[in-house]
């Protein structure tokens, strides 16, 4: 059988999707073909049309998320009026809303939660002519009716799944586009039920399960890197785990087993609750070039009462100062209009950056993301007046707040990364400001813009 997956991208961001690429190389373990049309480095709705003509594919596979939701519905209902295949819509927003997806006219299938197991028992019995709606995790829509499957159990032991199928996305071109980087996931699942996250949600689907965070064997995770290096020259791996190793004992075992197998600098995810003076040195003596932590918001009232974030101002600002004293690189994550937030609460996250002082700072314009606690408390107040999510976190907010303009908020995120640097690194941040000031340009222009161009953009700005 053969699929033809889409991957959207419509931030143009030089990452692959490593939940297409899992699927991917369950699929052709057991024989299926796959091939992808590729969105990351532009195309048109005649760009898939003329994939699906070539590659005549049995089944076409979305993955979406919340801000590509839109753009993929466009492009199926297309897709649906030149030929009768088979649609299945995967990945986060189908698997938080998935009753808004299924009643799509031009989605067949769904996908809620992991889908290697599912998609290869999909297209097993396609193909031997099975019965295929009893599949677990997926829905069906058949002579006029839906058919709802639960969940199936999650996958425990993740060293037995294959490695990405990366030779899908031609990886040479990312990894060039990226300024020599990969990225690799050594686990899946959050612990944290942070109120803007989709991870509540996920907990809830999975209510029955013992084991909803999973952490991939030091040793697989290695293994990996080494197949990787095999097929690919590249200089630096991101981790690319909402949270990055939550056990010390794995920390200690990949610092000392990383350290010896590579020279390879990392980034990863921690959680600034998690980190101590013993984790920085472990993740320092290993190769850890540069640690990213949320801040979110400088307010803690915010901080704690909206974001369910517990934590105060002196944690975050001790847990930046021991990554540094072990000689770390540091990245913050920051939002800006949030619910209930005002000016005066964005310039205390504004200051609570220039006292830590990352070395890399993301701004994001709060985006109330389907299936989150958040989004809930946005129609409870009426702010909501778009149900369609922005693609970009970094553009504009979709909310109508009484106590603050969208304009408000536009103009702080394009400022706010300048006055954080502009004290101690001038130069940087007029860069900055030139870039954060012309985001939506850079994102239409971007997969026209060199390689070269690229490499200098991303080490100034981190874009």
């Amino acid at each position: 059988m053969k699929i033809l997956f889409v991957y959207p991208n419509l931030m143009r961001q030089e990452n692959i999707r490593l939940g297409i690429a899992n699927l991917s190389t369950c699929l052709k373990k057991v024989g299926h073909q796959t091939e992808l049309m590729d969105y990351t480095w532009g195309g048109t709705v005649n760009d898939c049309q003329k994939r699906i003509e070539e590659f005549r594919p049995d089944i076409i596979g979305f993955s979406s998320n919340s801000g590509e939701y839109g753009f993929c519905c466009s492009l199926a209902a297309a897709i649906k009026e030149k030929c009768n295949i088979p649609i299945l819509f995967g990945g986060v927003h189908p698997t938080v809303v998935p009753e808004e997806v299924i009643n799509e006219e031009y989605i067949d299938i769904i996908c809620v939660g992991e889908g290697e197991e599912a998609l290869v028992e999909l297209l097993n019995n396609m193909e031997s002519g099975s019965d295929i709606h009893s599949i677990r995790n997926l829905w069906f829509k058949s002579n006029s009716r839906i058919i709802k499957n639960g969940p199936r159990q999650l996958a425990e032991d993740l060293d037995l799944l294959p490695f990405p199928d990366r030779e899908l996305f031609h990886y040479g071109r990312y990894i060039e586009a990226s300024s020599g980087s990969i990225d690799i996931m050594s686990g899946r699942g959050c612990p944290y039920m942070c109120s803007y996250c989709i991870n509540p949600a996920l907990h809830n689907l999975h209510a029955n399960e013992k084991k909803l965070v999973r952490q991939r064997s030091v040793d697989n995770v290695l293994e990996e890197i080494v197949q990787i290096k095999k097929k690919y020259a590249f200089s630096h791996i991101d981790f690319q785990d909402d949270v990055f190793a939550l056990k010390k004992s794995w920390i200690f075992e990949f610092s000392e087993k990383y350290g010896k197998a590579f020279r390879i600098p990392f980034t990863c995810n921690a959680r600034v609750e998690f980190i101590d003076k013993e984790i920085c040195a472990a993740l320092k003596q290993a190769g850890c070039l540069m640690l990213n932590m949320g801040i979110e918001a400088g307010n803690e009232k915010i901080r704690e009462k909206v974001l369910k974030r517990r934590v105060s101002n002196e944690k975050i600002i001790h847990a930046f100062q021991m990554a540094k004293d072990a000689g770390l690189k540091t990245y913050s994550f920051n939002m800006v209009g949030l619910p209930f937030e005002t000016r005066e609460d964005i310039q205390e996250t504004i200051a609570l950056n220039q006292k830590v002082k990352p070395d890399i700072l993301q701004v994001s314009i709060f985006q109330p993301y389907p299936g989150t606690a958040l989004q809930k408390l946005c129609i409870e107040k009426g702010w909501l007046t778009n149900k369609e999510i922005h693609f970009s976190h970094q553009m504009k907010s979709t909310l109508k707040y009484p106590h603050i303009t969208n304009k408000e908020i536009q103009q702080l995120k394009k400022t706010f990364r300048f006055r954080v640097i502009y004290k101690h690194n001038l130069i940087k941040s007029l860069f900055v400001l030139l870039f954060d000031l012309n985001y939506q340009v850079f994102i239409k222009v971007r997969p026209k813009i060199p390689y070269f161009m690229k490499k200098i953009m991303f080490k100034i700005v981190r874009w």
